[in-house]
C-alpha cells in the first residue's frame, strides 16, 4: 500500500518560493535552525544572501542597457561614414558649382570684352575674384583655355584639372574625384 502525502498551502507556497528563488538568482535556500526558530536562508549565509538582494542578478534592465551600447558600437562606424560621405559631397557640389559660376562669369566678361587682344587675362581675373583665389591665379592660368570663334561667333572658357581638396579627409580617395572640370559658352553677336 502506498501512502500519500500531502501538503497544506503554507507549504506549497514556500516550495513555489524556494523553487522561483533557485531559478532567478541560482542560489539553493536550506533550512538553518536557530534556537527557538527554523527560517530559510541562502546556502553561502547571510553575507552571500545580502550580496546577492543588493546587487541581484543581471536584470533585464542591465541586460538592455548593456546590449544598447553593443548595438551602438556597432553601427557607430557606418552612421559616421554616411554623415562624413553627406558632408564631403555636399563640400563637393558646392565646390562644382563655384567653378561653374566662375568660369561662366569668365566668359561673360570675354564676351563683353571681345575686342580685347588677351581674353585669357581677363577670364583668369575673373575667374581668380569669383573664386577668392587672387594668390593662385598661375595655376588658374594653366587650367584655364579661353577659344574664340569667330564663324559662330562665341566664346568657350574651360577650366580643367582643377585640384579638388577634401574638406574632412574621412573618405578614401577612390570615392571622391580629385579634379574638377567646367566649362562656358557665351554667344554673341
Amino acid at each position: 500500500m502506498t501512502k500519500v502525502v500531502t501538503m497544506g498551502k503554507k507549504q506549497e507556497s514556500r516550495q513555489a518560493f524556494k523553487s522561483w528563488y533557485r531559478k532567478t538568482t541560482g542560489y539553493k535556500l536550506v533550512k538553518i535552525k536557530k534556537i527557538g526558530t527554523s527560517r530559510d536562508i541562502p546556502a553561502g549565509g547571510l553575507k552571500n544572501m545580502q550580496k546577492n538582494m543588493s546587487m541581484g542578478p543581471m536584470s533585464r534592465e542591465n541586460m538592455e542597457k548593456g546590449m544598447a551600447a553593443i548595438e551602438f558600437a556597432l553601427v557607430l562606424p557606418v552612421l559616421l561614414l554616411f554623415l562624413m560621405g553627406i558632408i564631403e559631397y555636399g563640400w563637393l557640389f558646392k565646390t562644382q558649382i563655384e567653378l561653374n559660376n566662375a568660369v561662366s562669369a569668365s566668359a561673360c566678361a570675354v564676351v563683353k570684352e571681345k575686342d580685347s587682344a588677351a581674353p585669357a587675362d581677363i577670364a583668369v581675373a575673373v575667374v581668380c575674384e569669383a573664386l577668392d583665389k587672387a594668390a593662385e591665379a598661375s595655376r588658374i592660368q594653366e587650367c584655364l583655355t579661353v577659344t574664340n570663334d569667330s564663324a559662330p561667333s562665341r566664346a568657350r572658357i574651360t577650366l580643367s584639372q582643377w585640384h579638388y581638396d577634401s574638406l574632412t579627409g574621412f573618405l578614401p580617395e577612390g570615392m571622391l574625384p580629385t579634379t574638377l572640370s567646367a566649362t562656358a559658352v557665351m554667344a554673341y553677336p
